[in-house]
């Protein structure tokens, strides 16, 4: 097994074993847990990463019997880092995704499948992964919104790295937000995160969905502009005052780079 299909498999398993608290409140209310692999990609081998990217979906695809509930989204950041973003519902979905890998090696011969990952690990400095949960009580999601996962373009991620001690604090903060935004009544919505598996926690994203550059900005403005300055600022205040850090990136979504789900039929 390469690097590559360690890091996400070890990945996948802590993930499942941090939903089991969610899956024991009943699979209909479970939140959404999402793994995301992030490999920083060589600047002199761009073009080299994408190929082998491609490569590997493409194997995938022609073997889907081997993986049929395996799909992600894939965001390339400003500074060239390429994230994998793959949904997992609980436990036994997660043992799937392992199992699936092991029968696509049989399927296209295991040194078809690590030549491939050979080639790929040349193309990478290194990878990250970590597992979040979407918190419900924080996200904002109003009714016709323009933008959602499903149709955007392009993301901006907010990193809140909340000082030890403050998650309950940070809970009520998002709840704070999401109700700022649902009194403005803005019409542009977000994701909240918390860090389940990985490192540097507590932390917590807030991922807001945009056509582009161009329209992030619209989005960011009219919320603003809805709540009130005076107010957004001091909201703002607020939350820093539990954070130990804080970043903000943009990524574009890259759908030729993605892996989509199988549709239904």
């Amino acid at each position: 097994m390469t690097d590559r299909l360690r890091s996400l498999s070890l990945a996948v398993a802590l993930a499942a074993l941090t939903g089991t608290a969610a899956l024991a409140q009943g699979a209909a209310a479970a939140p959404q847990m999402f793994i995301v692999h992030r490999e920083h990609a060589l600047p002199g081998k761009l073009a080299d990463y994408e190929a082998t990217t491609k490569e590997f979906i493409s194997l995938v695809q022609a073997n889907r019997s081997t993986m049929p509930t395996f799909a992600f989204t894939a965001l390339m950041g400003e500074d060239l880092t390429y994230n994998f973003i793959t949904p997992i519902k609980n436990l036994g979905g997660a043992d799937t995704l392992l199992a699936s890998f092991d029968e696509l090696a049989k399927a296209v011969g295991p040194e078809k499948l690590g030549d491939l990952f050979r080639r790929s690990g040349a193309t990478f400095s290194r990878a990250d992964d970590n597992a979040f949960l979407e918190v419900a009580e924080g996200t904002y999601w109003p009714a016709g919104a323009a933008v959602t996962p499903q149709n955007a373009g392009y993301y901006q991620l907010d990193f809140y790295y909340v000082l030890p001690g403050y998650e309950d604090a940070a809970a009520e903060v998002a709840a704070s937000w999401k109700k700022l935004f649902e009194n403005a009544k803005v019409p542009y919505g977000y994701s909240v995160h918390k860090l389940v598996l990985g490192n540097d926690g507590p932390l917590w994203v807030v991922s807001t969905p945009a056509k582009d550059a161009a329209n992030l900005a619209e989005i960011n403005a009219a919320a603003v502009k809805a709540i009130g300055a005076d107010a957004w600022r001091a909201q703002v205040a607020k939350t820093l005052a539990i954070c130990r850090g804080f970043d903000s990136k943009r990524y574009t979504v890259r759908r030729d780079l993605s892996l989509p789900p199988v549709m239904s039929k």
